[in-house]
């Protein structure tokens, strides 16, 4: 898209909430009433704007040459809008970052061979990130302030002998721990001991309850460990959620079947259409191939996560299988550093629209995001609002405690509002 021209661009992180949802906040907060709404994802604020506004900040993000026209017609509008950092500098929006996950590639083998994975095809050579590169990667991380880790890059992370002191390790520097897992290769001692540390969440590839369907799919014939694992898992308490990737004929009937046995222990599953792997995955039973033209609308990987190989290798995210995309080394370079460096702000700027990606771009051919729409219309980033976003539905939930910049002139009740 280029530069604007008054070197000003409108955040390319913010998401129009939907006019429902405001009306229906606005019976809990009435300052809200008749105002426009968007979400900012990098600031995790909500932005208030005059229904006016709204629309101008939709057009205006998809044609920046038109924020130097505003700067000169309503000068007053370009620097409230401004000041409450709606409208970024170009220079600058590229660089602002916020990740919250750091997904460490412990390992690189898995002992399954699901269907949906690319492991099945390529799986990779047995190989462990060293304990003294892990704990410069946790206090890297600690260091940057994001609090949480994930200790997976399609890799089986029970296959690690030394899981348990890596998860204590975390624990030590105030991490959370996500851990995606078949949960094959637990046992009561191991699900014991995680859970005590006290820091660590379970995220379960459970793609059937039906023997012979799980052993298809999986490769593998450890279904009847898979569910005793599960029991112990909810006899201890550690907090876990099933994850289910299914063909998406049967998907339905096996999220049914699932929550039917395990909703009382981990409640609903979490039954994702499953990705195309950024065109890797090309099996038309799991997912579509994907193309998209010209512009992205954004990805909230994009924004929330870092992704960091066994070798110290940082790239792009988790849908980068082959790590083709670093931009740094968590070896030489601190996590602020790398998230600043011009190999990341110009990958910023491919990704959410402000410059048409290069042919073949492995966000260009990814299931997490889409086209930028040149017509006028509400803001996402991403490819579906209600997956990526999880934002509030009318009528469904108060609204979030989530703090207001108020680019209109804000009510005198303005503290009680957040």
């Amino acid at each position: 898209m280029g530069s604007s021209g008054t070197g000003f661009i409108v955040s390319p992180y913010l998401v129009s909430i939907d006019d429902t949802v405001v009306d229906d906040w606005a019976l809990r907060r009435a300052p809200l009433a008749g105002q426009g709404m968007f979400y900012d994802l990098l600031a995790m604020r909500l932005v208030v704007t005059s229904r006016e506004d709204k629309r101008q900040l939709e057009r205006l993000r998809r044609n920046p040459g038109e924020v130097a026209a505003l700067a000169v017609a309503s000068p007053e509008t370009f620097q409230r809008l401004a000041t409450r950092e709606v409208l970024l500098p170009e220079s600058e929006a590229f660089r602002r970052h916020r990740y919250t996950c750091v997904e460490i590639e412990i390992n690189r083998h898995c002992n399954f061979r699901c269907s949906f994975c690319p492991v099945e095809a390529a799986p990779k050579p047995k190989a462990f990130m060293s304990p003294e590169l892990y704990a410069l990667v946790v206090d890297r991380v600690r260091e940057y302030g994001a609090p949480s880790i994930s200790l997976n890059h399609y890799s089986e992370p029970t296959l690690d002998p030394t899981l348990l002191e890596r998860v204590r390790l975390a624990k030590e520097h105030g991490l959370q721990v996500r851990l995606h897992t078949n949960a094959s290769l637990l046992n009561a001692e191991k699900i014991r001991a995680l859970a005590e540390f006290g820091n660590i969440h379970l995220v379960i590839n459970l793609p059937s309850v039906d023997r012979a369907e799980y052993e298809r799919i999986t490769g593998a014939k450890l279904f009847d460990r898979v569910l005793a694992n599960l029991r112990t898992i909810h006899e201890h308490g550690l907090p876990a959620r099933l994850s289910i990737n299914s063909p998406r004929e049967s998907a339905d009937e096996n999220v049914r079947r699932i929550n039917e046995m395990f909703a009382t222990m981990f409640g609903d599953s979490v039954a994702w259409p499953t990705d195309n792997r950024a065109g890797l995955l090309q099996k038309e039973e799991y997912a579509a191939e994907v193309e998209h033209l010209g512009l992205l609308s954004g990805c909230t990987y994009a924004l929330n996560q870092l992704n960091i190989a066994h070798d110290g290798k940082v790239f792009l995210c988790c849908q980068d299988f082959n790590q083709e995309y670093v931009f740094g080394d968590i070896r030489q370079q601190s996590l602020r550093e790398i998230a600043e460096s011009d190999r990341m702000v110009q990958l910023r700027r491919w990704i959410f629209g402000h410059e048409k990606p290069p042919e073949r771009f492995i966000c260009s051919q990814c299931s997490w995001t889409t086209s930028l729409k040149a017509e006028p219309g509400p803001l996402n980033v991403g490819s579906d609002a209600r997956r990526t976003q999880r934002l509030p539905r009318a009528g469904s939930h108060p609204m979030p405690p989530w703090p207001i910049a108020w680019a209109v002139e804000a009510p005198r009740v303005e503290a009680s509002a957040g």
